[in-house]
């Protein structure tokens, strides 16, 4: 059976990187997270309560419809975000924070256990964590005007809260966690090189036996 990796993380983390290198090292299929083209994100980032049931819909609507692609498909395959994580922790987040009103996120809800099981879960779940300075530094790296103007200390360590409630309450499946303040992957190919040695090893994959 084809493996499915998905990856978990805050924004800012090396979630899109690490996907990438995994695909073109691996030869794997590669299901990211657009957000070019998110229709609200923008107008999200600067008026949150008006905007954030829209974002997360998108958000949900896209992750669920790649991992019916992965589910049935017979190709090993990284996923930048799943569906599971846009609900647990951006979702649950915005509704703590009172962005989401409780209509609002319970439609977001009734529609996330309608489709998870529909879907096969993850046979490694990758949990990428950096502290808030890390996060705001490779933030300002990335230059996306949107985030500068829209994210903050406060919203990224709500963020990692709910990150670390999620991977503690997450079973699943496998999971790891990998400390990301230890390592740069957009800067220095031997951290690069370690974390795909961990996820490897975490999941039995062989990546010698990629056929060329």
């Amino acid at each position: 059976m084809a493996l499915y990796i998905t990856l978990c993380g805050n924004i800012g983390v090396g979630k899109t990187t690490l996907a990438g290198i995994m695909a073109e090292r691996w030869r794997w299929q590669l299901f990211q997270e657009s957000v070019e083209d998110h229709p609200y994100l923008a107008d999200y980032y600067a008026e949150r309560p008006r905007w954030a049931l829209a974002s997360q819909l998108v958000f949900l609507e896209r992750t669920f419809r790649q991992q019916l692609t992965i589910t049935r498909g017979d190709v090993n395959a990284v996923q930048e975000r799943s569906a599971a994580e846009n609900f647990m922790v951006f979702g649950r987040t915005l509704f703590e924070e009172g962005i989401l009103a409780p209509r609002e996120f319970g439609t977001l809800s009734d529609l996330y256990y309608l489709l998870e099981d529909a879907v096969r879960p993850a046979d490694l779940l990758v949990y990428l964590r950096a502290s808030e300075d890390t996060l705001l530094e490779r933030i300002a790296m990335r230059g996306r005007s949107y985030e500068s103007s829209g994210i903050d200390r406060e919203y990224l360590a709500a963020l990692n809260r709910s990150y670390d409630r999620f991977f503690s309450e997450y079973h699943i499946g496998p999971k790891l966690e990998i400390d990301m303040n230890n390592y740069d992957i957009a800067l220095h190919p031997g951290d690069t090189e370690e974390v795909l040695r961990r996820i490897a090893e975490a999941t039995g994959y062989d990546p010698e036996l990629v056929l060329f």
